[in-house]
């Protein structure tokens, strides 16, 4: 690891930023497939497992092509 952060140019927060954005469309489609209903519930597993077992690119196909599949947010009670 501090190999990988001494390769990146500036300072310390720019360095983990620049690690931690690529997470980012992975941790939102892995929430947003989650929250949200589907046609049927094998596309919504099929999504969250695409978005966790390939990191970068599931996220970005979850962001182009999956959002626009969920039908509404689901209702959760607490």
């Amino acid at each position: 690891m501090e190999a990988m952060l001494a390769a990146l140019p500036g300072p310390l927060g720019f360095k983990l930023l620049l690690l931690f954005l690529p997470m980012l469309p992975n941790l939102w489609g892995i929430w947003h497939a989650y929250r949200h209903n589907f046609a049927d519930p094998a596309v919504r597993m099929l999504w969250l497992c695409v978005c966790v077992f390939l990191p970068v690119l599931g996220g970005l196909a979850y962001l182009f092509a999956g959002r626009g599949r969920a039908l509404r947010r689901t209702s959760r009670q607490p």
